[in-house]
């Protein structure tokens, strides 16, 4: 896991994917590891997708691991065009959801 943060950062460092931004100085956020569970923060853009899945491809392949597309959900704020949530959603291969759930008893957004 530690190697496929690097690989998000440096796409961040190299402008390819840029981060989840809280306020106009503040840090981005680009992603979070949890015991078991990864949730990453892009911009909606197909672009982007092609990036996430190609770092998660690098990461599948030199670790083993797969990806569980059943399993796997994506978020879109509401600001988002509902034919590109679609055609990355499409691309990537998973479910859309509007609530990410509870992560030890506290929900992931708060919106």
């Amino acid at each position: 896991m530690e190697r496929m943060g690097h690989c998000i950062r440096q796409a961040v460092e190299e402008g390819l994917w840029k981060s989840m931004q809280f306020s106009v100085d503040g840090l981005g956020l680009s992603h979070l590891f949890f015991a078991d569970d990864l949730v990453l923060f892009c911009k909606a853009e197909l672009e982007h997708a092609r990036i996430v899945k190609e770092i998660l491809t690098q990461f599948c392949y030199f670790s083993g691991h797969k990806v569980n597309n059943q399993k796997s959900q994506i978020y879109f704020l509401a600001i988002v065009d509902n034919t590109v949530a679609n055609e990355i959603r499409e691309y990537l291969g998973v479910i859309r959801t509007d609530d990410l759930g509870k992560y030890l008893g506290v929900p992931l957004l708060h919106l």
